[in-house]
């Protein structure tokens, strides 16, 4: 009988519901599963939000999901960071965090780090808990494509703890996972089925060092810095936890208060420079608005730092746009082929003690074009503007590339307008 109502469900229905997990967007409004034995969720509008005892049928359950504290209005969003020791970017990462209930957007990825110490893991399983509880507090970054899909699959926000390196392979599946995206994998015990894994989630990790090395991954992430927690402030998990038991309830009620005056101001807003992440940044701005009167601008000039921070470790972790940086460091402009922009850079790599042997090191003038034409973002947000050969001119002139210093945009310079909120 429960196999023939789950097929009537399945194909008898001219329109199918999609089934979300913990978020969704149903009727011009954002809900919220509760997953409470009550079957509550959350109804999230322009300026309110209620606890609706009945709701559509909307999201999706799993055996992992624990249910969530029911939510106070008039809670106050800031006791969070008395449970997390950021160094920096507070309003960015109150605003994130209150992004992480806006479904259907590509949230930005917290890259938590610091040093041994800094309560990382018990951070992200704080975190957890807030947004979207689970009896898995983290999560391990596996790195079998097959069993990743799955975990994206049945979480809405996962944090992998204690990340050391991540396979190229697995750095696209999270790339797909923030901007949203799927995996193909055949059927087990099959020749030729397939299952489609489609998904669009938060996501976090933590680490000792930044992980996130490859260019399209750092672009989607923002980078936390965790204090280090002195001996005499230090407290046993189990009465952190319980502190935060009691405060939970207050700080789900400032978010939810904070996303429904942020519904309101999102259809307002409007920003110039959108970086890669452009939902996320209008809808960071939106909220650092319902935080408070000013904090959208707040929020753009931490959110425009942090870029420039990731920028940074980039190039750092680069060898070949760095000699590109060092070669341009005295010049204004510079043209020739990639054969002699090869030849230059290994000049200068001879002089810095560059490792020219080791594998991540382009091996020929072919290869250095390949890498500036992926990175050409991250060489103009240095103030290096990168033109690459015209392929379709056949004039001499056109096997040449440009290497010229830019003026770089700011993302903070924007326009926009909004009601007044207060903090």
């Amino acid at each position: 009988m429960v196999a023939v109502t789950s097929a009537k469900a399945l194909y008898d229905s001219p329109q199918p519901t999609k089934l979300s997990t913990r978020t969704a967007e149903h009727d011009g409004s954002f809900w919220y599963d509760l997953t409470n034995p009550d079957w509550q969720s959350l109804k999230i509008s322009q300026d309110n939000w209620e606890i609706v005892d009945n709701p559509p049928i909307i999201f999706a359950r799993y055996r992992h999901q624990k249910h969530q504290a029911t939510p106070i209005k008039g809670g106050n969003i800031k006791k969070i960071l008395d449970y997390v020791n950021i160094s920096g970017y507070d309003i960015l990462f109150l605003c994130w965090l209150v992004s992480c209930f806006v479904p259907d957007i590509p949230h930005a990825m917290p890259i938590l780090y610091g040093e041994k110490g800094v309560a990382k893991s018990t951070t992200s399983s704080l975190l957890k808990s807030l947004i979207d509880p689970s009896a898995l507090d983290t999560l391990t970054l596996q790195n079998d494509q097959r069993t990743l899909a799955v975990i994206l699959q049945n979480h809405w926000f996962l944090p992998f703890d204690n990340v050391s390196s991540i396979h190229e392979d697995i750095s696209d599946t999270l790339c797909r996972a923030i901007t949203g995206g799927g995996i193909q994998q055949r059927k087990l015990h099959t020749n030729t089925e397939d299952t489609i894994f489609t998904f669009q989630r938060c996501l976090a990790i933590n680490g000792i060092n930044n992980v996130a090395t490859r260019s399209d991954l750092l672009d989607r992430a923002i980078l936390i810095e965790l204090a280090r927690i002195p001996d005499a402030s230090r407290r046993e998990l189990s009465e952190i936890q319980s502190n935060f038991d009691a405060d939970k309830p207050g700080i789900l009620g400032g978010i939810f208060d904070t996303l429904a005056k942020a519904k309101a101001i999102h259809p307002t807003v409007q920003l110039q420079n959108l970086p890669r992440m452009a939902d996320f940044a209008k809808w960071g701005y939106a909220i650092g608005e319902a935080l408070g009167d000013g904090l959208g601008q707040v929020f753009l000039n931490e959110y425009e730092s942090n870029r420039l921070q990731q920028n940074e470790e980039i190039i750092n972790n680069d060898p070949v746009l760095t000699l590109v940086v060092e070669f341009m460091r005295d010049r204004d402009e510079w043209h020739g082929l990639h054969s002699e922009l090869y030849k230059k850079l290994l000049n200068i790599a001879e002089i810095h003690a560059v490792n020219t042997r080791d594998k991540s090191f382009p091996k020929d003038s072919t290869r250095l074009s390949k890498r500036l034409r992926a990175n050409r973002s991250n060489l103009e947000n240095t103030g290096i503007d990168y033109i690459p050969p015209d392929a379709d001119s056949r004039k001499n002139a056109g096997r040449y590339l440009y290497l010229k210093r830019k003026n770089v945009a700011s993302l903070a310079s924007q326009r926009h307008e909004s009601p007044v909120n207060e903090f």
